[in-house]
């Protein structure tokens, strides 16, 4: 695919021949910002000058000249840690595998929602502590059974310092796990705040552990509301303190060459996969359907609302790039107000610092036609995470995914 730098100072005339390249449909671009990756690889602790030189590495992953960062290799269900703690913190019992709920003098502690989400925190650090703790032993023997040295010979320092990559010769070592579902987890933990100044907590997960059957009042109450990431200013304002927590949640955790164990919204297409695999959520999500996509809201308002809202999430320090997802109506006409206005939206999201923008351009009857009669139309491409597809030879399931995406 296609990656591009830009930022807010980029000219319009450059901003213009991107939007020219997403209205036609290849949906096969990437635009990273530098206005948010630069400073995010100097909180990282590079230079400048290094940070200044990154490129795009993978589906939107972005590395620097002299830097291993290993990231998109572990990813972690955020969604499934908070219903554990809800679980064991309404029971009184502590987590399993060590993991403890918050205690006060002796005292449990989980009678109010300031209570129940410093527990999930803190259950959540320990998830990534052991995690780490587990590739500790396997990162220390790394170079002796799988060293790099094409990956060495093109990272600055490797060659001057005579070192593998894998034993400490890049100049910058990070490690970054995936947090999947922020969306879903912002939105559970808003509803479970509302039942806790309301006194329905018992209700409210009563009705998540029967799936929501028997309550679906209370399911569409809850999936209508305002108590949404995207959907108020209050909402924003939660997610952006979330997003806070979220970033800091690993720090101080180390293992090989002094990597520093940290986290980001960086999701792939396991959005979908996890949440396949996980039970009804507090935000009205039922068993088994996707968590909302990257680092969206799970419920996506209008366009602009919603990159308004994602800029909220973009001080947070996260250590790799988030990416705001959307589908956009394919369109022929060769008005130039729609190509200006998509010109003019692609600099609000850089504006807003949003990390990395992707859209994908699609008619719904054309991917159905592909769908049912494969062949009908050999060319059509699809951005399906991170990484683009003919529509024809991806799954069906995955076909169906997309086509969703349309009567968002």
């Amino acid at each position: 695919k296609l990656n591009a730098r830009a930022g807010s100072k980029s000219p319009r005339a450059y901003l213009e021949r991107l939007a020219a390249l997403m209205k036609n449909g290849g949906n096969n671009l990437v635009i990273e910002n530098d206005d948010y990756i630069i400073p995010m690889f100097e909180r990282m602790g590079l230079s400048s000058e290094d940070a200044r030189t990154y490129v795009g590495n993978g589906c939107q992953e972005v590395i620097c000249r002299n830097q291993r960062h290993s990231r998109a290799f572990l990813y972690m269900n955020i969604v499934k840690v908070l219903l554990d703690t809800v679980k064991y913190a309404r029971s009184g019992e502590e987590l399993p595998d060590g993991l403890k709920v918050i205690y006060r003098d002796g005292e449990f502690r989980a009678d109010t929602f300031d209570a129940l989400r410093a527990s999930y925190l803190k259950n959540l650090r320990s998830y990534i502590r052991a995690i780490a703790e587990a590739f500790a032993p396997y990162e220390a023997i790394h170079h002796t059974l799988i060293p790099e040295p094409m990956h060495s010979a093109f990272t600055a320092d490797c060659m001057a310092r005579g070192q593998d990559i894998t034993e400490g010769g890049a100049r910058y070592y990070n490690k970054t796990l995936s947090f999947v579902g922020f969306g879903t987890l912002c939105d559970s933990l808003l509803s479970l705040r509302a039942a806790y100044e309301t006194g329905t907590v018992d209700e409210l997960m009563t009705a998540v552990n029967a799936n929501f059957e028997g309550y679906e009042v209370l399911r569409q109450a809850i999936r209508n509301s305002d108590h949404r990431f995207g959907h108020s200013d209050e909402a924003d304002e939660f997610a952006k303190a979330l997003a806070n927590d979220l970033g800091e949640v690993s720090r101080g955790i180390h293992t090989a060459h002094g990597t520093e164990w940290r986290t980001s919204l960086f999701t792939y297409y396991l959005f979908t996969s996890i949440g396949h695999q996980t039970a009804a959520t507090p935000d009205g999500r039922l068993a088994g359907e996707s968590f909302s996509r990257q680092m969206n809201m799970a419920s996506v308002p209008d366009l602009t609302s919603a990159a308004r809202s994602m800029a909220a999430l973009t001080e947070a320090d996260f250590n790799d790039v988030g990416m705001f997802d959307f589908p956009l109506p394919y369109t022929v006409t060769e008005s130039n107000s729609f190509h200006q206005a998509l010109t003019d939206y692609i600099r609000t999201c850089l504006e807003l610092k949003i990390p990395v923008l992707q859209m994908n351009v699609a008619d719904r009857e054309t991917m159905i036609e592909e769908r049912d009669h494969k062949g009908t139309h050999p060319d059509l491409i699809v951005r399906v995470c991170g990484y683009s597809a003919i529509f024809g030879q991806i799954s069906r399931e995955m076909q169906d995914e997309i086509i969703a995406r349309t009567e968002a």
